[in-house]
């Protein structure tokens, strides 16, 4: 895709025109580029798990008031700041012959590294500020590893690898979770602290050795081109970049449209999981037990199911087939209280199959992030697509449990089906040709 920019760009829109035909990996994707994309999608969540997760659950235990631990909560709003930082890794090109996503990668897990090392060090309990900061410094840092992830994605991977490289995010993602929100409290409730931040550390030194010793794969026209993009693309020109994005043939309004929509329905209901499990009896470890063990274990299992349905349908197929079942599971929530009256377990079967279904859709839905997004500004329009996405699931969160509060939990599940019904028919009557192939 070409960048829409009047006279500045010229040049730029030129050679991004050239890029979707020409610009292919020269000796392909090797295992040591897939096994570095799986450990850094791993490590992004595995961070996530351990601020948001594990030191919550520590802090609580120690006597901390919800008041308190709310503010751990803020820290969730630094993803707003990804689009940011993504411009910044865009904006200041690295021509080092290793790599320019390696650069900022290698930067940012050293600053993790310290920040992990000055946790290893202090009195969570009592030294409050100092253990914000850090994590302060964790989540920020974490948003420029996914930033410079989702570019090196985007960059060295080609159109029918595209949707193994989704499918790796979302399994490496599940995985992460139970290593930083299940893994840390484990070694943190039998030896402490410090063996707990151990584990986070020498996770951090392994990330560290694979990018010290990669070289990112070259793309062909790019060598000959870094120069001049880092003179052409300027701050003026990517602000231009979030308007004139949406303004393109492959995007416009209906894109934009489609990726606000796609996690609001899943959000509205996931947001309920907890709430209802506890209604209906459960106890909080056998919740944790659900939803952070049992959850991610199946959800990687089936991961590998959207790679293989990529490999033989195309992707407008698999998101409309995948997204028109989903409906279906959202009308059976509305029904939940009903259906427990033949099988009392039936909202964790629900859970499980929703789950699943998203754990499908998600890599196809990255796999397009990566075709409609330009090689030299891929880590921005990523990035771009990816804010629009997660800010349909954060106003989603936030409003899922105000309007189960007021009107009952099959309201929410009603306004979720509803939305889903609505996506899967504009997908169906309006969107087909977003979907065509963009690149070869």
């Amino acid at each position: 895709m070409a960048s829409q920019t009047v006279s500045e760009s010229a040049s730029l829109k030129a050679t991004s025109q050239t890029s979707i035909s020409d610009l292919d990996p020269v000796s392909g994707v090797n295992r040591w580029d897939w096994f570095l994309l799986l450990s850094l999608g791993n490590f992004k969540i595995i961070l996530v798990g351990f601020y948001m997760l594990s030191i919550v659950t520590i802090l609580k235990q120690s006597g901390f008031t919800l008041n308190q631990l709310s503010i751990f909560y803020l820290l969730g709003f630094t993803e707003l700041t990804q689009l940011v930082i993504s411009s910044v890794i865009q904006r200041y090109q690295v021509n080092h012959q290793r790599g320019h996503f390696r650069f900022w990668l290698l930067l940012s897990n050293i600053i993790i590294f310290l920040a992990l090392f000055a946790l290893f060090w202090i009195d969570i309990t009592t030294q409050f500020g100092l253990l914000m900061l850090c994590c302060f410094v964790l989540s920020i840092m974490g948003n420029f590893l996914a930033g410079a992830t989702l570019g090196l994605n985007s960059t060295i991977l080609s159109y029918r690898e595209r949707g193994m490289g989704g499918v790796i995010s979302v399994i490496s993602a599940r995985s992460g979770r139970m290593i930083g929100g299940g893994l840390v409290l484990y070694l943190y409730q039998y030896w402490g602290w410090h063996v707990a931040v151990g584990l986070m550390l020498a996770i951090s030194i392994l990330i560290n050795i694979q990018l010290f010793f990669y070289r990112e794969p070259k793309i062909r026209g790019v060598q000959s081109q870094v120069c001049s993009n880092t003179a052409m693309i300027t701050w003026k020109m990517m602000g231009k970049r979030l308007i004139t994005y949406w303004q393109e043939e492959g995007t416009g309004w209906k894109w934009f449209l489609l990726l606000l929509l796609s996690c609001i329905p899943y959000a509205l209901t996931a947001t309920t999981f907890i709430p209802v499990l506890s209604d209906q009896g459960w106890d909080m470890a056998e919740v944790g037990t659900i939803l952070a063990i049992y959850l991610p274990v199946l959800c990687m299992i089936a991961g590998p199911i959207s790679g293989i349905l990529m490999r033989y349908y195309s992707r407008f197929t698999v998101i409309f087939g995948i997204l028109a079942i989903l409906s279906l599971v959202f009308i059976s929530f509305i029904f939940t209280e009903k259906l427990r009256a033949f099988y009392s377990n039936i909202f964790i079967v629900q859970i499980m199959v929703l789950s699943i279904g998203y754990t499908l859709l998600l890599p196809a839905v990255m796999a397009i992030f990566m075709d409609k997004a330009s090689k030299e500004m891929a880590t921005l329009d990523s990035s771009l697509q990816y804010t629009i996405m997660i800010g349909g699931a954060a106003i989603a969160g936030f409003f899922s449990l105000r309007i189960a509060n007021s009107f009952g939990f099959a309201t929410v599940y009603g306004v979720a089906t509803a939305i889903s019904l609505f996506t899967v028919f504009f997908l169906a009557i309006s969107c087909r040709q977003l979907f065509q192939r963009e690149v070869v």
